[in-house]
């Protein structure tokens, strides 16, 4: 979305093989998906497979319960939002959203007073958060 002149979304059948935005999976002819379209500079869309759209709402919902004003959404950043939001103790080690999208692998205990972070910056998955 981030901070469209203009924003719609529905949801709808596929008529093609897509490829979800967000994770990259297939969404298959005759499926259903959800497709954004808005326009700030340029005309933008987004098609996301049903999951990954959920997984948008429930960051969203976690981040309004926990007082945290964000109203960019840049569909193709899910991870790096869920990410952040792990980080700031909003979502938990076992939350199903930090199960999902960051493995389990770059996760690790640490003696710091949070008690946890992502292995260090030579990682390649927390390289290409960032």
């Amino acid at each position: 979305m981030c901070r469209s002149e203009f924003y719609r979304h529905e949801t709808r059948i596929a008529r093609k093989e897509h490829e979800c935005l967000e994770c990259g999976d297939k969404i298959s002819k005759g499926t259903s998906y959800e497709y954004h379209v808005g326009k700030n500079e340029y005309l933008w869309g987004a098609k996301l497979c049903l999951q990954c759209n959920k997984d948008w709402d429930t960051v969203l919902e976690a981040e309004a319960a926990a007082g945290i004003w964000d109203p960019l959404v840049c569909f193709g950043d899910l991870r790096d939002r869920i990410n952040n939001r792990f980080m700031d103790d909003v979502f938990p080690e076992d939350h199903p959203l930090v199960l999902r999208w960051i493995p389990e692998e770059f996760l690790e205990e640490s003696e710091d007073e949070e008690g946890k972070e992502l292995v260090g910056k030579d990682n390649p998955f927390q390289a290409a958060l960032f």
